[in-house]
């Protein structure tokens, strides 16, 4: 099941999924491959994916 919303990080149709014993999924990494492939076509730099995906893991823990 994969619910493309990233906060809350758990909806509760993605707890009622693992409940039920689907694989879920949440809205995280669409948001981080879509910041990557942006930030990648606006300055012609390619950035890098996993301090990205760290650094967003951090903040969108901790906030």
């Amino acid at each position: 099941m994969v619910d493309l919303i990233y906060e809350p990080w758990k909806t509760r149709l993605l707890e009622a999924a693992e409940t039920a014993g689907a694989a879920t999924a949440n809205g995280y990494g669409m948001l981080v491959f879509q910041a990557f492939e942006a930030f990648r076509l606006w300055t012609g730099c390619t950035p890098p994916l996993d301090a990205m995906w760290e650094a967003g893991l951090r903040e969108g823990l901790n906030g």
